[in-house]
């Protein structure tokens, strides 16, 4: 037979190596995505072997039609490129056309009013051609017009040109100069503005970089305050994983302090290696703690192994020793630390889930459920410490559902972005083959099933037996009929032994032991009663009375006992039947889910919602909200697949219907793929349902006390965890079937102790009522020679006293009955009766001891209804927190926290306390940071319509340029005195800008009016 280990190390290895495929195919996606398509294809190519090494069949074929998707892909995005390329080139090239245009017209319009006729029409002729490429009608003809006025006044001048001609040449070469200087001018102006501009920049790289490192070490810092708080915890098993701890805290403490000096923060660099030191010392110092203290706990376990169980009240406050108390409040720091831990894990799972899932149309979200489920088990293992195993299962629960957050997240995430057609015919042979390999596998399930079911009805058999010879035994036991008591105890011994359940029949044994023990004190007792006890006589009235009100007591506690069960099974069986219905609804659901009737399931989710709340199971409410969740993705992921095909059977014939075949051959596989995959998760789902419904059966079976139930319950979904390989909870049903036996044999010996007191009881009563009897024969004649009329009339007053008392008793009036008991023992006081008198003053005792268990029992109620009250309080805070109503939580936690100091819990008040001050932090936090964000933004919104307006002026689109600039200039001005630098320089590039415009506008304005 294999190895359990080795097999489930096999089992990690593997699921490793398919996690690094898939983060690889991941990133060859990514890559495609980033339409780097010749890596991203050679990245499929390489995944290839290694899924034939690993005999993954499918996953080769899905890696085949990737890398066909991407060779598509990419020569669909080849031909858009050079299409837009073609389009962009066009257009940019009239524009460039039309702006050197202007630029020219504008010269020559210079040169014309400066005399320069020939050169600007060769100005004008030019800008004419560049038009004429363009086709600006209206321009070409103000144009044309302008050099036919510059040709005719060039002919009207000609002859006055000749005498002028070489002081023109003069005064032209002195314009060039002029002209060649400006242009240097403002090169040089340009040049140093732009120095200037990279200087800002180089500041600000600077400034971003310090930034992010100052940044890095606060991350650091956070760390490692988390793990000094974590070392500090008591929760360790050993010495090193502490020490490990505190070293981890002092690497990122030092980290922290590398970053500092970097960031040249010396001070804070300082600091932070004084602190370095600091937690060396008080690692040391607790290292030390801790090593003593685990020692003394070894002591303290080795000394105690081998003492009986003795069950006591516990002890109070004023007798607890100092290692006692030092004990119990470290106890309640590690509660605190595993309500941390579970709020921790809440809030970066509500963090996670308000993420969009697509960041700007292209990049999935990162996954986060990793480092989630890690705070999960850091809370559960917490949980578990501190023996809370209810807390403990729930948190079992959320983290499994996380898991399938976490597959149906990475399958949304490799699918994104494609998509769904209809499906082909060789699909529907696929998707029957799967059919009918998920109805082998349900058939293996239910064989499987049956045999479980089997022998339970074989266990039963066997415990219903064994439980008949076990309550004849006890009725034989309380009729003090020890012999057959013992016979019966001996065959349901035998019976268990038979059965293999070795610990039930040791229990059993001891039973037995027990009754022999008390057969041979009882025939000792007997031996001695005879020697000393006479034969005549009979019972005085007096312990009769007494006797009656004791058996009549016996009897009141048995009703009220029997009619708190009453009420307490009634209460229990309306809440099964709303588990049962709210069980059915979920039942369904899934199987519309199944069939894909995703309206009809959220309806299901919706009922089996309600009754979740009533039932007050948080973590049920959630589970449902989630699932509800997932229905509703799944049916506008139905729709979807509605509309591709409808659009699929408009392409009919033609080019249409040849191009579609291989996105249909695509898409068929890729729904095979899907269809395989909610095959698969269906089943898993299935095993699942079983599994959690065992374990529901079996805490219901626990809570009633009905331990070997309860053991059998758990052996099942033990099983069904076996058959999931479900790691976590293998070794948590472990836990709860050892904890059942544990308990089982618990209070197996506490009902053996109680049956030996009973016995003992009944034992001291027939003594004392012999003795009574051999006294009062004794006690009659004195009296009689002495005052018998007198005692005897003091005596019957108390005897009518003692008959009003027990009326009293039985009408439930025990503060008058107690009067009465008190006013017949003075009467047996006034004539010497002792014995009468110490009964009496016996059931006194008994009635006021019901009176403050009664009493308690009130209070205890009235406390526990409160404290409810502030728990459903807690849960509705936490309901508010997760629809994001940070006030009415914080309301909710008051109200909560009012009760707790009523109550006088102290622990629970400061932990509701320090709750309120972190949603209020939380709060804070958040309206910081988006404020921050928002400036962040802004700042970055202006620096991006700068570059915006410095590209559109180099494309001489200086009306756009300055559109840009007024924008940036707002942005800045918008965030006050604290940019008022950056403010300047954004003002100044506007008013270049804003005079370049105003160029260009009396530029185009003159053309209009025909004056160039």
């Amino acid at each position: 037979m294999p190895d359990i280990g080795e097999y489930l190390e096999k089992k990690k290895e593997m699921a490793k190596k398919e996690q690094k495929f898939m983060s690889e195919i991941e990133i060859a996606s990514q890559l495609i995505e980033d339409h780097e398509f010749d890596k991203g294809i050679e990245k499929f190519k390489e995944l290839i072997p290694l899924a034939e090494d690993m005999k993954w069949g499918d996953k080769v074929s899905m890696l085949q039609d990737m890398i066909y998707d991407a060779r598509e892909k990419e020569k669909q995005y080849i031909t858009e490129q050079e299409r837009k390329k073609s389009q962009l080139e066009s257009k940019k090239k009239q524009e460039i056309l039309y702006n050197d245009a202007l630029d020219l017209m504008g010269e020559a319009s210079e040169a014309y009013k400066s005399k320069q006729l020939n050169k600007a029409l060769g100005l004008y002729k030019e800008a004419l051609s560049l038009l004429k490429q363009i086709n600006a009608t209206r321009e070409i003809q103000i144009v044309s017009e302008s050099i036919d006025k510059i040709s005719h006044e060039i002919k009207s001048r000609d002859l006055h040109e000749t005498q002028r001609r070489q002081t023109e040449k003069v005064k032209a070469k002195e314009r060039v100069r002029e002209e060649q200087e400006l242009l240097a001018r403002k090169e040089r102006d340009e040049k140093k503005r732009l120095k200037e501009l990279e200087k800002m920049k180089e500041l600000e790289r600077r400034k971003q970089n310090e930034e992010t490192l100052v940044d890095a070490a606060m991350e650091a810092l956070d760390k490692a305050n988390l793990k000094l708080k974590d070392a500090k915890a008591n929760n360790f098993l050993g010495v090193e994983p502490k020490k490990n701890r505190y070293n981890d805290a002092i690497e990122l403490y030092e980290e922290a302090a590398s970053l500092f000096k970097k960031a040249n923060w010396l001070d804070e660099a300082d600091k932070v290696l004084d602190t370095v030191l600091q937690v060396k010392r008080e690692r040391d110092d607790d290292i030390e703690r801790f090593s003593k203290k685990i020692s003394k706990k070894k002591e303290i376990k080795t000394s105690l192994q081998g003492m009986p169980i003795i069950t006591s009240a516990p002890p109070r406050d004023e007798t607890l020793t100092e290692e006692q108390k030092k004990e119990l409040k470290e106890e309640k720091q590690n509660r605190e630390e595993a309500f941390a831990a579970l709020d921790e894990a809440s809030h970066a799972l509500e963090a996670f889930q308000k993420k969009p899932k697509v960041i700007g149309g292209q990049i999935f979200k990162d996954n986060e459920y990793p480092e989630i489920k890690r705070m999960y088990m850091k809370a559960l293992g917490l949980f578990k410490e501190i023996g809370w195993m209810n807390e403990a299962a729930k948190i079992e629960e959320s983290i499994e559902i996380l898991n399938k957050k976490e597959e149906d997240f990475l399958v949304e995430k490799e699918s994104f972005d494609r998509h769904v057609l209809s499906k082909s015919d060789g699909e529907e042979r696929e998707r029957e083959e799967r059919k009918k390999a998920t109805l082998k596998q349900l058939e293996r399930n239910k064989k499987v099933r049956e045999k479980v079911n089997a022998r339970k009805a074989a266990n039963k058999v066997t415990r219903e037996k064994i439980d008949a010879f076990l309550e004849e035994g006890m009725k034989h036991f309380k009729n003090n009929d020890l012999v057959m008591s013992e016979k019966e105890y001996m065959h349901a011994y035998d019976l268990m032994m038979e059965a293999g359940w070795e610990n039930e029949a040791s229990s059993v044994m001891d039973t037995i032991d027990m009754i022999r023990e008390k057969l041979e004190r009882r025939d000792d007792s007997l031996l001695k009663k005879e020697r000393s006890v006479d034969e005549s006589g009979s019972f005085t009235m007096g312990v009769e009375q007494i006797t009656e009100t004791m058996d009549m007591m016996k009897q009141q506690e048995v009703q009220a006992k029997e009619a708190q069960m009453k009420e307490k099974m009634e209460k229990k069986a309306l809440e099964k039947v709303k588990q049962e219905k709210m069980f059915d609804h979920l039942a369904a659901a899934q199987e519309f889910m199944k069939s894909r009737e995703y309206t009809n399931a959220l309806r299901s989710y919706h009922k089996a919602l309600k009754l979740a709340e009533e039932l007050s199971w948080t973590s049920q409410v959630r589970d449902i909200s989630d699932f509800m969740v997932e229905a509703r993705k799944q049916k506008e992921k139905q729709e979807q697949l509605k509309k591709s095909k409808a659009r699929k059977e408009k392409v009919e014939n033609g080019d249409g219907a040849s191009a579609a075949e291989p996105s249909v051959d695509l898409e068929a596989k890729q729904q095979a793929r899907i269809a395989d995959q909610e095959s698969i998760r269906a089943e898993k789902q299935e095993k699942q349902e079983m599994m959690f419904n065992l374990l529901s059966n079996a805490r219901d079976a626990m809570q009633s006390k009905d331990f070997d139930q309860a053991i059998e319950k758990f052996q099942d979904a033990l099983l069904v965890a076996l058959d999931l390989n479900w790691t976590s909870q293998i070794r948590d049903i472990k836990d709860f079937i050892s904890s059942a036996k544990q308990k089982r044999t618990v209070e197996q010996q506490r009902m053996d102790r109680v049956k030996t007191l009973e016995a003992d009881s009944d034992l001291v009563s027939r003594q004392v009522r012999q003795e009574a009897e051999t006294s009062s024969d004794v006690d009659a004649s004195a009296r009689i020679a002495t005052t018998k009329g007198k005692e005897k009339a003091i005596a019957d007053q108390a005897y009518e006293l003692l008959d009003e008392a027990n009326k009293l008793l039985k009408e439930g009036e025990r503060e008058d009955a107690i009067e009465k008991f008190q006013t017949a023992m003075k009467k047996f006081d006034l004539i010497k009766w002792k014995r009468e008198r110490d009964a009496v003053l016996q059931q006194i005792r008994k009635v006021e001891a019901m009176i403050e268990e009664d009493n308690a029992v009130a209070e205890k109620q009235a406390e526990k209804q409160k404290t409810q009250d502030a728990y459903d309080a807690i849960n509705r805070a936490e309901k508010c927190i997760r629809n994001k109503k940070q006030e009415e939580a914080i309301v909710c936690y008051e109200e909560a926290l009012e009760v707790f100091q009523e109550v006088g819990w102290t622990n629970e008040a400061k932990m509701v306390q320090d709750q309120i001050q972190k949603v209020k932090d939380d709060m804070n936090k958040k309206l910081v940071a988006d404020t921050v964000q928002t400036e962040k933004a802004m700042v970055e919104r202006a620096y991006a319509l700068i570059d915006k307006a410095r590209q559109s002026q180099r494309n001489r689109k200086i009306f756009k340029a300055v559109e840009h600039a007024h924008a940036a200039l707002e942005i800045f001005k918008s965030l006050g005195e604290d940019w008022s630098r950056e403010i300047k320089q954004v003002k100044k590039f506007v008013d270049d800008l804003d005079r370049e415009k105003k160029r260009k506008e009396e530029l185009i304005k003159k053309l209009k009016l025909g004056e160039l």
